[in-house]
């Protein structure tokens, strides 16, 4: 992998997969209340724009699916804290991201549900790093991979083209990236330390 002939400015940074694996999702509420973590996930994939763009909460999704599923007793349960904490931090790459701060501006780019990102922070699921814009999809109504998002991050910033990098682990989000002029890389969830190493020499 050749190293990016232009100068990057800045760089924009999804969330999960990149700072934590978020494989296990719903594995804590699926233990808590004795069914099948696949059943969840299915009736979830019905609901995920609606989710990603704001336009159901993840309480609301809980309340429905709770109906759906017949399950009872779960006054007091904090859905939307129990499936952060399915998150698995990815520490090397918080490190790294302090060290790129030092020489690029950053951002985030998320497809993300309301209330998660304060979670995040405050679990230690993702960098505190002083990021200079966060585009967080429950927030604008826009998702990965449509273009719009991408042309929104960017009107954001005084950068365009390919003075962004943008680091994502789902190839279709960095295949719209990269047809809005983008410079991108797909970062590997599984195999971190050699993430890092090819975006080191990326940037080299």
């Amino acid at each position: 992998m050749k190293p990016l002939e232009n100068k990057i400015k800045f760089i924009y940074f999804d969330l999960g997969g990149v700072f934590f694996n978020w494989d296990n999702y719903f594995q804590n509420v699926a233990k808590e209340f004795k069914f099948d973590r696949h059943q969840i996930m299915n009736f979830f994939k019905k609901h995920d724009e609606r989710l990603t763009k704001g336009l159901v909460s993840p309480q609301a999704f809980w309340e429905i699916y709770q109906k759906d599923a017949g399950i009872k007793n779960t006054d007091g349960f904090d859905f939307l804290d129990n499936w952060v904490e399915d998150f698995m931090p990815l520490l090397p790459m918080h490190k790294f991201a302090e060290t790129l701060i030092k020489r690029y501006q950053v951002g985030v780019i998320s497809n993300i549900y309301k209330g998660m990102y304060p979670l995040y922070l405050t679990k230690g699921k993702i960098p505190k790093i002083a990021f200079s814009e966060i585009v967080l999809s429950c927030e604008i109504g826009l998702q990965k991979p449509d273009t719009e998002i991408y042309q929104f991050a960017q009107s954001k910033i005084p950068y365009s083209g390919n003075e962004i990098l943008f680091i994502d682990d789902v190839k279709s989000y960095i295949d719209s990236a990269k047809s809005f002029g983008w410079q991108t890389f797909q970062f590997e969830t599984k195999h971190v330390d050699k993430s890092i190493a090819e975006i080191k020499h990326l940037l080299s």
